[in-house]
């Protein structure tokens, strides 16, 4: 009973976690299409600030602390394949989210709340870019957990 509850604990938290980032890439992604720029941009780059730590940094936390307990009481090979690229994949993700990524995002914040200019948008359009692929790159590797978790031997 116990392995199950923890086993879904661990599979909530992957879905919450996953969902989460792939909201924040699409919406990064449309905001670059659409130019937005502005005040409603700015307090979007902030809620995605508040957003990462209230939300994706704790489902990341609770999928990471439900996946070793389900594997200690599970008495599953922690040298598994499987496991071992689960734990690099939330290492990659929390590394990512907690250094690259916020600096970016703190930066296309800054860029957006300063006054509109043609270097400007060229910075915001550059720094949207390059989080959209880091998230991109993020949802990769946490899909790629995903996968070889589902499809283990």
């Amino acid at each position: 009973m116990l392995y199950n509850l923890l086993k879904f604990v661990h599979v909530a938290g992957e879905i919450v976690w996953i969902g989460s980032v792939a909201t924040l890439t699409l919406l990064n992604v449309r905001l670059g299409r659409d130019g937005a720029d502005g005040p409603g941009a700015v307090a979007l780059a902030r809620a995605t600030g508040s957003f990462g730590r209230s939300v994706v940094g704790p489902a990341a936390g609770v999928t990471l602390l439900a996946g070793i307990a389900t594997a200690v009481i599970g008495r599953v090979d922690m040298g598994a394949l499987w496991i071992s690229w689960g734990f690099m994949a939330i290492l990659v993700s929390m590394a990512l989210g907690m250094t690259v990524q916020r600096r970016t995002a703190v930066a296309l914040e800054t860029a957006l709340a300063a006054p509109a200019t043609s270097s400007g948008q060229m910075t915001v359009t550059a720094i949207r870019s390059r989080l959209t692929t880091m998230n991109m790159g993020n949802l990769a590797v946490l899909l790629s957990a995903n996968a070889v978790m589902v499809f283990k031997q």
